[in-house]
């Protein structure tokens, strides 16, 4: 997913907050951490509540413009927070870190095994003895692989700017692939009248259970706990969400 596909949308970007409890997740995760890293962190949606509790924490992330948001907003935080501009599949520290996150899905933008490899090669090396790599991601549904995603419209107020933003987006799969790619129309008014108009594309690489179960045995990980919930409920046929809990082997 090139960078670029952020940059006119970025200050905007937080309008629209995922629909899910995992800032406290991960927070909870952190909590005790000498060292986290976040990995595709954004905006800090989830790095800047985990400073504030007092843990030292890194942010990458291959967009600057998003980059530039999270310091801004760690600034009126009042919190510390080393931004990185960097590709997760290819990072590199000199120290190491007892948690590394990648939360939001975020590990789906890596389109190919390769470049999941890649990742999860970079996470293992980065990691400190007993440390842990943690990870969410949609479980697939059958019925939007097979018929695609219905086009929808969000709409909020920007109160810094007073602009009312609306953000429609759809989806289609490919199969063979399994990729979704998803299109997103930013538009944004002053009153009645237009100020803003942006559209950006959105490549994702679903996967399933028992395929990501293996990617990561393979990558040399052991799943200590895998999540139906940010909750920490029980994985089964109802979950919507897969929550991983990763250690090396």
């Amino acid at each position: 997913m090139p960078a670029s596909d952020y940059r006119s949308y970025s200050r905007f970007y937080d309008l629209f907050p995922p629909q899910m409890d995992d800032v406290s997740f991960y927070a909870g995760e952190a909590k005790g951490r000498k060292n986290v890293l976040e990995l595709a962190c954004g905006t800090g949606r989830v790095t800047i509540p985990i400073a504030k509790q007092g843990t030292r924490i890194t942010g990458l992330d291959l967009s600057a413009e998003m980059l530039a948001q999270a310091r801004k907003k760690a600034r009126e935080a009042g919190v510390k927070v080393r931004f990185v501009e960097c590709d997760m599949r290819d990072f590199r520290f000199r120290e190491k870190f007892d948690l590394i996150l990648i939360p939001f899905r975020s590990f789906l933008a890596l389109q190919t095994v390769e470049d999941q490899k890649r990742c999860l090669a970079c996470c293992k090396k980065h990691l400190a003895k007993g440390g842990k790599l943690e990870m969410n991601m949609l479980v697939p549904n059958l019925s939007f692989i097979a018929n695609g995603l219905p086009p929808r419209t969000d709409t909020a107020k920007d109160e810094e700017t007073g602009l009312v933003v609306k953000r429609s987006h759809s989806a289609t799969y490919d199969q063979f692939r399994q990729l979704v790619h998803a299109t997103y129309r930013i538009r944004a008014f002053k009153g009645r009248k237009k100020v803003f108009e942006s559209e950006y594309g959105l490549t994702l690489r679903y996967a399933f259970r028992f395929e990501l179960q293996n990617l990561f045995e393979g990558a040399g990980f052991r799943v200590k706990h895998l999540y139906g919930d940010f909750a920490r409920g029980k994985f089964d046929e109802k979950s919507t969400e897969m929550a991983w809990v990763l250690e090396t082997r």
